[in-house]
């Protein structure tokens, strides 16, 4: 296994000024703020003081949430730039730890961590064996639940503006980085999590997205 991604958006795209304007660029995001909402009603289902890992953590969205919940926050990115604007969320005396990371080569021990979440980051991977890759890695180290984000594919015709802008933001970043985000079947990504030792126990939609995302809880 290498020890870091081979190059495309998810470890070219958040570094320097993108880091630092990130949460500027997702303030006023409906989509993102819906995400937000999955996360605390996920936190809201676990044992107080669950060791939660956020991969990749980016500018530290989960942090406060993760923090006000009760649990203890351990966060794994491969960009130190984001790191370095994650750190500044980081509450004196909090349980928390931050980590430069490659997603397929994390820091911890087996079964270190009790929980996982990982938001706007599978849709990155390229590949079905890199998603594989990704999702051992995520059961390896956590013992429990996990709450992933993914773009799930449909077979349609028609397309509402939010999927046409979608389309369009996927060609332009295909031109700038040879890659772009993408859609899995949800049987295909079934069946990713299953050979990853991983149930798909719930999927929930963000509406926001209109069918674009899911937020799904393996266990």
């Amino acid at each position: 296994m290498a020890n870091t991604l081979k190059p495309m958006p998810v470890n070219t795209k958040y570094f320097g000024a993108r880091a630092s304007e990130y949460d500027d660029t997702r303030k006023h995001n409906s989509v993102a703020i819906e995400d937000d909402l999955a996360i605390a009603a996920f936190l809201a289902l676990l044992p107080p003081s669950s060791i939660i890992a956020d991969v990749p953590c980016g500018t530290g969205r989960a942090v406060a949430a993760v923090l006000a919940a009760g649990h203890r926050y351990r966060g794994a990115d491969i960009s130190e730039d984001m790191l370095a604007e994650c750190r500044q969320k980081l509450p004196y005396g909090a349980d928390a730890t931050l980590t430069q990371a490659d997603a397929r080569k994390l820091p911890w021990a087996d079964g270190e961590c009790d929980h996982l979440l990982s938001i706007k980051f599978l849709k990155w991977l390229p590949t079905d064996e890199i998603v594989l890759e990704v999702l051992m890695e995520y059961r390896r180290v956590c013992q429990g639940k996990a709450l992933v984000n993914v773009k799930l594919a449909r077979e349609r015709a028609d397309y509402s503006l939010r999927e046409l802008k979608d389309r369009c933001s996927k060609i332009i970043d295909r031109l700038k980085f040879g890659f772009s985000v993408r859609s899995m079947p949800f049987k295909t990504f079934e069946t990713q999590c299953k050979r990853a030792g991983w149930t798909i126990v719930s999927a929930t939609e963000n509406t926001a997205s209109h069918g674009i995302v899911h937020n799904l809880i393996l266990d």
